[in-house]
């Protein structure tokens, strides 16, 4: 089975922050590589993930890989990811006051 996360990525823009992340927060994951000067993130098949064509986006498989959900955008995939791997420590804890500053 393919790992839990499918980072959309290319060297040198805003995803690097998403692939470190997934580092950090030990996540299981696999890279689809864009290049930017190709325009790869403006092909159809990356389009039918984000409209928008922008750099990151994540796709989530699902714990047994039977769904798809993306989320796109650095700061909502980091929130995104925090949550997931909670034993990962990159956020506080949901319903502590520490995580409404962090969220603020």
């Amino acid at each position: 089975m393919a790992p839990r996360f499918l980072l959309h990525h290319a060297p040198k823009s805003r995803s690097m922050g998403s692939l470190w992340l997934l580092e950090e927060a030990a996540a299981p994951y696999e890279v689809q590589w864009h290049n930017l000067e190709a325009g790869t993130h403006k092909a159809p098949g990356f389009l039918a993930v984000n409209p928008a064509g922008k750099l990151p986006a994540l796709v989530d498989r699902g714990p047994d890989g039977s769904w798809n959900v993306v989320v796109t955008e650095a700061v909502a995939i980091a929130a995104y990811v925090a949550d997931l791997c909670p034993d990962s420590g990159l956020a506080p804890a949901i319903g502590t006051p520490e995580r409404a500053a962090w969220q603020f």
